[in-house]
């Protein structure tokens, strides 16, 4: 089944914890600490396959979970790091945030996007020793890994697209060209989805993209609507497939071309080709009359008989050999991490109680191993050098009142 939007939720690995424990081996006097750090979390990545052409795969994978780090181990040994995972996604996917922001897209093989970072291992308490405290009895918890919602968005990557009315022949045509197995059908909107095929032709190969049909106010939504007019824009040619048996061609013409101008008028820039499709059915008085109607350059086909194919097919190659390289770039937000973190916000409750939040604190109060009197001591004293106690203080806290950080409770000393 062909999908091209879908809402996902990327959460990378767990960094391991780290490891409190003391080497105690036969004539080891003062063995001291001996616990190893914790592995990272794996990270999130994004990769192209030039296989793929929908993001259906994801629709039972609405979320997607990082590999942990390993817990850190006795003789300092430091836990393995979680494997990172790769997420395949079709090539031409846009991936935006929870603001519509464009973060980044995948068009080539080679690229790929680490959307989400696995979380820092944990310290052991060999880490944590210190001149002033050489065996601490605590260790660190590992970071979580980032969390992020994504938007995914398929723009399908063809060289080639055909447009146009339901039912003018374009499936036939592609079918014809390419190694495409696309629906042909007597009924309008036989194509519901984009079809990539690939023509090879002389040593020369190309992509080429049966787009559902058009109709009048498709950019408003109308019929198939704008769900896949956006897939015309990584297209570098459009073909206009009209139908040689209906009447004011060249109207119908000017109203594809209007669909596109409403929708993106940078549509209208790229190189076209309009072909004359099903010529086996009219006679050539037809022919030349449709001729006097179009002021520019126009190509008669037909899938029954193959007439014109091989033209199209060199059109296709000549246009696409005169065309820069350069491709269309997107504006994309990056992703900035500020040093400082440290947002502490406090909350009063009532007259003796007081809930405070920041980004620095919540992870340090993750880290923190609030089992022990000396990890407590610890996480006390990187609240005060982040400046909690002094936001308590301006805040009207005094000694004994409640502090509820993430549903632990402590008691305020101002000292």
């Amino acid at each position: 089944m062909f999908l091209d939007e879908i809402k996902i939720e990327v959460v990378a690995g767990k960094g391991g914890n780290g490891m409190c424990s003391y080497r105690r081996e036969k004539f080891i006097e003062f063995g001291g600490p001996w616990g190893g750090s914790g592995g990272k979390g794996g990270d999130i990545i994004f990769v192209g396959d030039s296989g793929l052409n929908t993001l259906s795969n994801f629709r039972y994978m609405k979320i997607i979970k990082g590999n942990n780090g390993s817990d850190g181990l006795s003789k300092g040994k430091t836990g393995s790091n979680g494997e990172n995972k790769i997420v395949k996604v079709p090539l031409g996917t846009i991936f935006k945030n929870d603001d519509g922001e464009i973060i980044g897209e995948i068009t080539n093989l080679r690229d790929s996007l680490t959307l989400a970072k696995g979380g820092k291992g944990g310290k052991g308490n060999i880490a944590l020793s210190s001149r002033t405290n050489p065996t601490p009895k605590y260790s660190e918890k590992g970071d979580h890994g980032e969390k992020i919602q994504l938007f995914l968005e398929l723009e399908v990557m063809a060289d080639v697209g055909l447009i146009g009315f339901p039912s003018v022949g374009k499936s036939s045509i592609v079918r014809s060209i390419s190694n495409a197995k696309t629906k042909v059908a007597a009924y309008e909107f036989t194509t519901l989805s984009p079809t990539l095929g690939v023509v090879d032709y002389d040593n020369v190969t190309f992509t080429v993209a049966d787009l559902p049909g058009l109709i009048e106010n498709a950019h408003k939504g109308v019929g198939l609507g704008d769900r896949f007019l956006r897939h015309l824009s990584r297209c570098k040619i459009l073909i206009h497939v009209l139908d040689a048996t209906n009447i004011d061609l060249e109207n119908k013409y000017i109203k594809i071309r209007t669909e596109l101008d409403l929708f993106d008028k940078d549509l209208l820039e790229k190189k076209e080709i309009i072909i004359i499709n099903k010529s086996d059915l009219i006679s050539n008085k037809d022919r030349e009359m449709i001729k006097s109607k179009f002021t520019k350059k126009i190509l008669f086909t037909s899938s029954n008989t193959r007439e014109g194919l091989d033209e199209l097919i060199k059109g296709c190659i000549y246009l696409l050999s005169v065309l820069p390289k350069n491709q269309r770039k997107l504006e994309i937000i990056k992703k900035i991490t500020l040093n400082n973190d440290n947002d502490i916000k406090v909350s009063k409750i009532n007259n003796s109680s007081y809930s405070i939040e920041g980004k620095l604190l919540k992870k340090l109060f993750l880290r923190a191993d609030l089992n022990n009197f000396e990890g407590i001591k610890r996480f006390s004293k990187q609240m005060k050098e982040i400046g909690v106690d002094k936001a308590l203080r301006d805040c009207g806290a005094k000694s004994g009142d409640s502090v509820i950080i993430y549903d632990y409770s402590f008691d305020f000393i101002d000292d």
